[in-house]
């Protein structure tokens, strides 16, 4: 038996992790089939509430749970049928209260295809995700691309590759309209694998990372949008991965050049501030 992925609300005091443990506080017994299930994790109240319920006997598993900054919605992916449309288990994007209300975001077009490993913005208004499917978009080469849905259920695709590179690693800020995820290729052969972390706001795409020979991932997101950590071997003398911070995202209503008196204030800076004053949330 084990209990994995923890993941933590901004408070500290929710905590959803996957586990295939018994651990349901008030109904002893929930997860006698040791299937692999959703919890939360109640600190102040020292409680414990299994989020999903796989009634098939094992058969099936909800994985990557990712909470909420406020610690009220939980994201996770699922081949189960937990709220009455996945009949065919395919691995779907599930959202649930900590009371354990389930409600199924994607809906694939067959059970070949995976959405998995989602996460949340501050209030899960967003939710972003990665797939194979196809989900009546434009990833008609089903390879592994970066998507969003919309607390509607609107799904949009973030990026558009070719069969030759992946998508993967997705982070998200709290507004949920600045991403960043880990873009491999290997358009030839293995050994010429291209790994970069890309960053797309409202402007478009960008590349967070550069060098050749070399890889970056794993990139997150501050709750701003404006800083972004993420591995990467490239840069260094002796070829080990290292932690790298990138501050280059835009941040309306702040200096883009960073001047601060005495130095004179760039066109820039004065159209940010005026963004900044009329309330514009696009970025230069």
């Amino acid at each position: 038996y084990s209990s994995l992925l923890p993941s933590v609300d901004g408070q500290g005091n929710g905590v959803v992790f996957e586990s295939d443990c018994d651990l349901d506080s008030s109904t002893p017994g929930r997860n006698g089939d040791a299937s692999v299930e959703v919890f939360f994790h109640d600190r102040v109240a020292s409680s414990t509430v299994q989020l999903s319920d796989d009634l098939g006997s094992g058969a099936c598993t909800s994985l990557h749970p990712s909470i909420d900054y406020w610690g009220g919605a939980v994201v996770f992916d699922s081949d189960c049928d937990l709220a009455g449309s996945n009949p065919d288990n395919a691995v779907e994007i599930f959202s649930s209260d900590v009371a354990g209300n389930v409600v199924q975001l994607t809906v694939g077009p067959d059970e070949f295809c995976v959405s998995e490993h989602p996460v949340p913005s501050r209030n899960a208004s967003t939710v972003a995700f990665e797939s194979d499917c196809g989900h009546g978009i434009d990833n008609q080469d089903e390879s592994l691309e970066i998507f969003s849905v919309a607390g509607a259920g609107v799904i949009t695709q973030l990026s558009d590759d070719d069969e030759s590179c992946s998508n993967s690693d997705v982070a998200v800020d709290g507004s949920g309209q600045v991403l960043v995820w880990t873009r491999a290729c290997a358009p030839e052969l293995p050994a010429a694998l291209s790994q970069e972390v890309l960053r797309v706001t409202d402007s478009g795409v960008a590349r967070v990372s550069g060098g050749e020979s070399c890889y970056a991932e794993q990139g997150a997101i501050s709750d701003d949008g404006a800083s972004i950590v993420f591995l990467s071997d490239c840069n260094g003398v002796d070829g080990a991965a290292e932690a790298f911070s990138y501050t280059g995202a835009c941040r309306c209503g702040a200096p883009r050049s960073g001047a601060v008196a005495p130095q004179l204030p760039s066109a820039s800076d004065a159209l940010l501030a005026l963004q900044a004053a009329v309330g514009s949330t696009l970025c230069p």
